[in-house]
């Protein structure tokens, strides 16, 4: 009977040490992985910045009033995305318009005054070329008639000699050359008030040719006036035309608006006043800047990563980075050292969607370690040649 129940005995007492070996088991094979993982893993150390931003290399541009009016359309969706040439915003401004009117008005009557002043100087130079048409043959005519007188009254002095010669030699009568010499005189009257009559003619013709030509230059001079005065008024309605039409103002650039307008619909403006602005989608770049005892630390080339902050309805994106430059930060402030961070992957600049003035941080691996290392450090025991970590990632 004793056999048994030394066998039932060992049979217990080896149930008994399976678990405690199991678990004996278990410990060692978890004291291994992690003196592994203490002496293996390696661990980013990282500097978070100060501060970091998103600037862009062309500022913002702030969009003005062009002229006096009042709002009549304005986009209010500040942080929206822009393209070049939208519109943004649109001015009614009254006067201006008034002003435009009149113009166009002032336009159309020097219009139809020039064209009743054009159609009077060619009349006039019609008139005149007639005239001196006229001139010329109502000359020519007189010409050849005091040429006939002439020579009518040549013949009759002629044949008067040679009565008077007939009527001294007794062969002629007294009465036939007192009626011969009578003719002669006549007609040389008659040539002579030809002669005069044509002189006083081309006198009268050319008093009434130069008060023409008088009439023909005022009458030019009137027109020259008058195409400078449109030519003015074309300029001036140019000139208006251009500010109605720069009364609707527009995106010069790819971007997004800026901070909200105190501007409603229907507000009063000046010109100048300050409308919208407008952030450009440009080549933008990421400043950040770290405390001053991490510049020994810190070198170009080294990853990084940029935590943008939600902004509206774009989520929360972070980006991996390296550093590109390495400057000491603008006086004035609390030492730090200011750094250039280029995206990741030789991308020339940042996402279209991140424009100038998103919110976002940032922080620069320095180095990694060994969790040894770490704790070595923590115990005033960190081997030579390790840098000396400002934050671990977790």
């Amino acid at each position: 009977m004793s056999l048994p129940f030394e066998t039932t005995l060992r049979s217990l007492a080896a149930e008994r040490i399976l678990p405690r070996a199991l678990g004996w088991s278990l410990g060692a094979l978890l004291l291994t992985l992690w003196g592994g993982w203490l002496v293996l893993a390696r661990v980013p150390l990282t500097v978070a910045a100060v501060r970091a931003r998103l600037v862009s290399e062309a500022p913002p541009q702030v969009l003005a009033a062009p002229a006096d009016g009042t709002v009549a359309a304005l986009d209010l969706r500040a942080g929206a995305g822009v393209v070049a040439g939208q519109v943004l915003a649109v001015l009614d401004s009254p006067p201006l318009r008034s002003r435009l009117r009149q113009a166009r008005d002032r336009r159309e009557a020097l219009s139809a005054e020039l064209a009743l002043a054009t159609d009077q100087v060619r009349a006039a130079r019609t008139a005149l070329s007639q005239d001196v048409l006229a001139a010329e043959a109502q000359s020519l005519q007189l010409a050849a008639d005091q040429r006939r007188a002439a020579a009518a009254a040549e013949l009759a002095e002629r044949d008067r000699r040679r009565r008077a010669r007939l009527a001294a030699a007794g062969l002629l009568s007294a009465a036939e050359a007192e009626r011969s010499r009578a003719e002669a005189e006549q007609l040389a009257a008659a040539a002579e008030a030809l002669s005069f009559g044509r002189w006083a003619g081309g006198r009268d013709r050319r008093a009434g040719a130069a008060g023409r030509r008088a009439l023909l230059d005022q009458a030019a001079r009137e027109q020259e006036r008058l195409r400078g005065e449109l030519a003015a008024a074309v300029a001036e309605v140019g000139e208006l035309s251009g500010e109605v039409g720069g009364l609707v103002v527009r995106a010069p650039f790819p971007g997004r608006l800026g901070s909200p307008s105190r501007w409603h619909v229907g507000s009063p403006v000046r010109r100048g006043d300050p409308l919208l602005t407008v952030e450009p989608a440009g080549v933008c770049r990421v400043l950040a800047e770290f405390p001053a005892a991490s510049r020994s630390a810190l070198r170009v080339g080294q990853p990084a990563r940029v935590t943008f902050a939600a902004a509206g309805p774009a989520p929360r994106t972070v980006l991996a980075a390296t550093v590109a430059s390495l400057a000491a930060a603008p006086a004035g402030g609390a030492p730090t050292v200011e750094a250039e961070l280029a995206p990741a992957g030789g991308a020339p600049t940042w996402a279209g969607s991140l424009l100038a003035g998103t919110p976002c941080a940032a922080e620069v691996e320095l180095a990694r370690a060994t969790p040894a290392a770490l704790l070595l450090e923590a115990l005033g025991r960190r081997p030579t040649g390790t840098p000396a970590p400002l934050s671990r990632r977790p």
